[in-house]
């Protein structure tokens, strides 16, 4: 708007130069649709001199691991998971929209979902030590400790500490750095 027929707006309505960065600012940092970017994580080993980039709205979904390079942990021939122990280690989110008939897919928490009304994940620690996201009243993450297993070479036993989820297990099918496909 042209200085001169922004002096004929009330002033109740002008809008400071900062404010308006301000709101550009906002503007920018959020995806498309207006909803606002999740953190970025950057591999530390590999970036050591790159800054790591968070954002503070995403306190509410839990803490993210740096992706780290684990190499591929897949079904192989023989019926055995490669570094499945190692490359499980971080946190996982359901991405319900990528599931297909007999297959569950999670992806790291840093990445870019669509909007959802919530969503169930993991956090695998070492020692294991497990957080399990579930989804509370209000659709947002209801957080349970818990612990992990490995039972089998592509099997993980997961006890949460809620008396209303039931010990179970999740068949790995396949696990990298990207995605995490578990068997229904």
């Amino acid at each position: 708007m042209p200085l001169a027929s922004m002096r004929s707006v009330p002033s109740r309505y002008r809008m400071t130069r900062a404010a308006v960065l301000f709101c550009a600012g906002l503007f920018v940092g959020c995806a498309p649709g207006g909803v606002p970017s999740p953190p970025k994580v950057v591999d530390a080993s590999a970036e050591a001199a790159t800054l790591i980039v968070t954002s503070s709205s995403s306190s509410a979904s839990g803490p993210t691991v740096p992706s780290r390079t684990t190499g591929l942990a897949e079904l192989r021939r023989d019926g055995r998971m490669a570094n499945l122990q190692e490359c499980i280690l971080r946190h996982w989110v359901h991405s319900h929209e990528e599931d297909a008939q007999d297959v569950r897919v999670y992806r790291p928490a840093g990445y870019n979902f669509p909007p959802s009304r919530g969503r169930v994940g993991f956090e695998f620690r070492d020692g294991g030590e497990l957080v399990y996201f579930g989804i509370a009243r209000a659709d947002g993450p209801e957080a349970s400790s818990g612990q992990w297993t490995v039972e089998r070479t592509d099997r993980v036993r997961i006890e949460v500490d809620n008396e209303r989820i039931q010990p179970f297990i999740l068949e790995i099918i396949s696990c990298d750095d990207e995605m995490l496909k578990v068997r229904r």
